[in-house]
Formats: C-alpha cells, sequence, structure tokens
C-alpha cells in the first residue's frame, strides 16, 4: 500500500557519475568502440533513413518454400501423377541387367508459374535411375503453384521414385 511521505523525508537516491573510475582500470577502454575491420566504426551499409512508406513491397522471391499454405499440386491431382509417371517412365537396361529396384529421391522447385526446374538427385541408386528419373520429372508438364497469403510462389518439392525389378 502506497505511503504519503512529507518532502524533507524523502531522499535523493546516490549519483551514479563518475563511479566507473573507481571500479574501471585506467587503461579500460570505455565508451563507443570501432569495428573491427571497419576504420571508422560507422555502418554504411544501412538504406536511407525515411524512406519507408509504411507498405510492404511484393518483391520478386527468390528463396523456394519448403511448405506453403497451399502445397502445388499435379495437373489433375496425385491419380493423374501416377498415370503420367507409369507412362513416361523407363526402366533404364544398366538397372535391369544388374536387377536394381529400390527408390531414387529427386527434389525440385515449382515455380510461381507452375513450370518444373531446379531438378536435382538428393538419394540416388545409381545405374541409370538417377538420370531417368531426371529427365521424366523436367519433362513434366506445369503444376498448379503453391500459394503463400494468396500469392503464388515457389516451392521445392521432393518425391520419391521407386524402381521395380520384376
Amino acid at each position: 500500500m502506497p505511503q504519503v511521505v512529507a518532502d524533507n523525508a524523502v531522499t535523493e537516491p546516490p549519483s551514479t557519475q563518475n563511479t566507473t573510475s573507481d571500479i574501471t582500470p585506467a587503461d579500460a577502454v570505455v565508451g563507443p568502440v570501432a569495428i573491427p575491420g571497419n576504420d571508422t566504426g560507422v555502418i554504411t551499409d544501412l538504406p536511407s533513413i525515411g524512406a519507408d512508406s509504411g507498405k510492404t513491397a511484393a518483391g520478386a522471391i527468390t528463396k523456394p518454400f519448403l511448405t506453403a499454405e497451399v502445397m502445388p499440386e499435379f495437373a489433375g491431382g496425385p491419380e493423374a501423377l501416377r498415370r503420367y509417371m507409369q507412362r513416361n517412365l523407363r526402366f533404364p537396361s544398366q538397372a535391369a541387367s544388374a536387377a536394381i529396384s529400390g527408390r531414387v529421391y529427386v527434389s525440385f522447385t515449382v515455380n510461381p508459374d507452375g513450370n518444373i526446374s531446379d531438378v536435382s538427385v538428393i538419394k540416388g541408386l545409381g545405374y541409370g535411375t538417377d538420370e531417368e528419373a531426371v529427365r521424366v520429372i523436367s519433362k513434366m508438364p506445369p503444376w498448379s503453384p503453391g500459394r503463400q497469403n494468396n500469392h503464388a510462389v515457389p516451392v521445392r518439392y521432393t518425391m520419391p521414385i521407386t524402381f521395380q525389378y520384376q
């Protein structure tokens, strides 16, 4: 509970000025210190002050999302993707002669326009299966793009492709 105290009973807190000389060695550096590698210690790569309009600009997004509010989808859905893979994927002769079976994991970017780019193998089997997986993914028709905040955005997508020797 607050108390009412007479003005003459109130004391000022002790002053903090000049207390550093009591505890700081004479050869210590006190105050602003220059940034290593910069002669002046001044940061020069800041944008000009007063240039902010208060609105967020919809700039070009360069890094693809790993997940988006709406993920990209092959035109026609998962069933159409399965049919596309069955029609276009060929079992390499090297893999057939070596009786190789397994999965190749391929990563690619679905761009805002739905086109596929940056196709790469994350985990491969060898024997021509990696090259075949990249070929089929690169030739895919456009997907419906991923969306973030109601804008089409690039999304990085990883897909396993199974090669089964029978």
